[in-house]
């Protein structure tokens, strides 16, 4: 029942994955983004980025910080609600991507204020 991934999360893997514990990857945000629990094993990261410190912050995924917490993910996956899809991004149009990335001709300015709360990745 346990497999060992390296590389992209494929679509057919994502649809047959019932949770996924990972080390300070981008794949708490793909699991994530298909509702999918995904658990950090933040004692091996040794980067030291913090990227699962904010993983953790946004709810994508839920820290472990030592081996013997491994043993502990039934019990979380039957406590824990996984991320929704709608608290990990928000879909915009690409005429509001492109207002915040460049001038507009017509109005002559960068836009000043932002609401930047949905943009972080």
């Amino acid at each position: 029942m346990i497999q060992f991934v390296t590389g992209p999360l494929t679509p057919g893997l994502m649809q047959a994955i019932w949770f996924s514990v990972t080390v300070s990857s981008s794949a708490a945000v793909d699991c994530a983004m298909q509702e999918i629990p995904s658990f950090l094993c933040t004692w091996l990261d040794r980067y030291g980025y913090g990227y699962a410190e904010q993983y953790a912050k946004f709810g994508f995924a839920q820290e472990l910080n030592s081996p013997h917490q491994i043993t502990e993910i039934p019990h979380l996956l039957r406590t824990r609600l996984s991320a929704r899809r709608r608290d990990v991004c928000d879909a915009k149009t690409s005429d509001l991507v492109r207002s915040l990335l460049f001038r507009d001709p017509d109005a002559g300015e960068i836009p000043k204020r932002v609401t930047a709360e949905k943009l972080w990745a």
